[in-house]
């Protein structure tokens, strides 16, 4: 008599997962507790598709698996591709390209130059006659609108703190003087 053993039965499995983003390289973290190194497989394919799957038995014939696909990064150096299981996490790092950038050359600040007001030429003409150009240079922080916005907001945000902080220390000087008032 031949033992007959049972067909395998899977449950489906979908681990959480996370992308650490930095600088030089994004990091997959798969979540996997209960998995062991030897059942994970990640595989890359030619159409840039991260490929991750895992299968565990949990008892005699039922098993745990998952299978899930990534896009990767059009900056990452696939050759450089590195996966690392510890403690119960898949950590998939993947290096970026780094491309030398050309030098760029910053230009000088712009200069904006208004005309001198006829009062002003009036004036050039009553000190002797010597004639200077004037040109009027904006640097700083009202050069772009945006610097103004950004000074608007803060100054508000200044105001609504302080009457916030105000108020609630005023809030709570009251309640304590009423509970006192109770008390006596």
């Amino acid at each position: 008599m031949a033992k007959v053993t049972p067909a395998r039965v899977f449950e489906d499995y979908e681990p959480p997962a996370d992308l650490v983003t930095e600088d030089e390289c994004d990091t997959f973290l798969i979540y996997l507790p209960g998995f062991k190194k030897e059942e994970l497989r990640v595989q890359l394919s030619t159409s840039g598709m991260l490929k991750v799957s895992g299968e565990r038995p949990l008892s005699d014939h039922i098993y745990q698996r998952f299978y899930e696909e990534f896009r990767l990064a059009s900056k990452c150096d696939t050759k450089k591709i590195t996966a690392k299981f510890e403690g119960g996490i898949l950590f998939i790092r993947q290096p970026k390209l780094i491309t030398p950038e050309e030098p760029q050359e910053v230009p000088p600040p712009q200069q904006l130059q208004q005309e001198v007001p006829e009062k002003a030429k009036d004036d050039e003409e009553k000190c002797g006659g010597i004639e200077q150009p004037r040109k009027v240079v904006n640097y700083g922080l009202f050069r772009e609108p945006n610097n103004i916005k950004k000074l608007g907001v803060s100054v508000a945000m200044v105001f609504i703190s302080a009457f916030f902080i105000s108020y609630m220390f005023k809030s709570s000087i009251g309640s304590e003087n009423e509970s006192m008032m109770g008390r006596t």
